[in-house]
């Protein structure tokens, strides 16, 4: 739903942080299998009630298609990644512009300490509260790539964005203070596109993707 677009690279230290601006913000939409189209909110709620959604991310390559993670070579386990952050969400219910409640997932503690061209994977997993503790295994669903962003040297950064009006509207029905309000200072403020390149899915199950 908010794309990320560019990020100043970070070093080792955790006080050179450099978020991934603006941070992606998802949401959890719920597709009927047989026409393929979005349910409606009051079917999506009763869908979704009994589950805690919960989304991974790691980073890929836009290029090879692979997870493009792991530094070769390092042998500090704490610098052996590329992306540094908070990488899991658990959904957060709140009211989309439309004001219909729905999940949202935002990722705004993520940083990449290299250069280039990259895309984030969103991985989705639905956990049923009732069946764990069972032996109940909880598959991922509708794997989602982010649009391609790039990671520029600190001469390169053109600076951060102002917040949406997306974010903003999170943050103040609630949203944990990780989501901070920006007023920005880049030289150029582009638009935030919607969508990404959505996979197959894994099952024929019939919730879909962010």
């Amino acid at each position: 739903m908010q794309q990320p677009i560019s990020a100043r690279a970070c070093g080792y230290g955790d006080k050179d942080r450099r978020m991934i601006d603006p941070p992606p913000i998802l949401t959890l939409e719920v597709f009927d299998k047989d026409t393929g189209q979005p349910v409606n909110p009051k079917d999506r709620k009763k869908i979704l009630k009994n589950f805690m959604p919960i989304v991974h991310c790691t980073l890929w390559n836009p290029y090879t298609n692979c997870e493009d993670d792991k530094i070769e070579g390092s042998s500090d386990r704490r610098n052996q990644r590329r992306m540094v952050g908070t990488m899991v969400c658990n959904g957060f219910k709140a009211l989309d512009p439309q004001g219909d409640e729905r999940f949202f997932f935002t990722f705004a503690d993520l940083s990449v300490r290299f250069p280039g061209d990259y895309r984030l994977k969103f991985r989705l997993t639905l956990i049923d509260p009732a069946g764990m503790g069972k032996g109940q295994k909880n598959g991922i669903m509708s794997p989602l790539l982010s649009n391609i962003f790039k990671v520029h040297n600190a001469k390169d950064f053109e600076g951060m964005r102002p917040s949406s009006d997306l974010a903003k509207s999170l943050v103040s029905q609630g949203y944990p203070n990780i989501l901070k309000i920006k007023k920005g200072n880049a030289k150029t403020i582009a638009m935030v596109g919607q969508g990404g390149q959505e996979e197959e899915e894994d099952d024929d199950d019939e919730m879909g993707g962010m």
